[in-house]
């Protein structure tokens, strides 16, 4: 009978033993389990934060194009309105060109008219001065004509 008891404490060691292991792969298997959990939580965290970086970059870039963008607009806007004051300085020196030339043509017209006037007038001066000496003459003429008569 001591012989059975042995066999029977035996069996209730291996059972024992039997039962811890069973209990340790379960507490392996929950370690193992907590241990994967904590690394696919760890993982999603870290996936979550480079996809907040990558939208907040996004975001960023966003900005930055909209931000280039209206300084590009606005040179644009600056480049019309240069342009637009550039033309219309143009057009006004044009327009001064062209009334300093029709000044200046009225200006050459004055100036021919009073040209011939005083052409005109010379030439009156020299032809009274020619009657005149042409009378003088015609009274001498007469005058001698009248003493050879007498």
């Amino acid at each position: 009978p001591l012989g059975s008891c042995s066999k029977l404490a035996r069996m209730e060691d291996d059972q024992a033993e039997q039962a811890a292991t069973v209990q340790d792969a379960d507490e392996d298997e929950d370690v193992t389990e907590r241990d994967s959990d904590e690394e696919e939580a760890r993982m999603v965290a870290v996936e979550d934060e480079m996809v907040a970086r990558a939208e907040a970059q996004v975001v960023e870039r966003h900005a930055e194009l909209q931000r280039e963008y209206e300084r590009k607009e606005e040179d644009r806007q600056q480049l019309l309105e240069t342009r637009a004051l550039q033309d219309e300085e143009a057009a006004e020196a044009e327009l001064a060109v062209h009334v300093d030339a029709e000044e200046a043509g009225e200006e050459v017209e004055a100036v021919v008219r009073e040209l011939r006037m005083e052409a005109q007038e010379a030439a009156l001066r020299e032809m009274e001065g020619s009657l005149h000496a042409l009378h003088i003459t015609a009274i001498k003429e007469d005058r001698r004509y009248d003493a050879q008569v007498e």
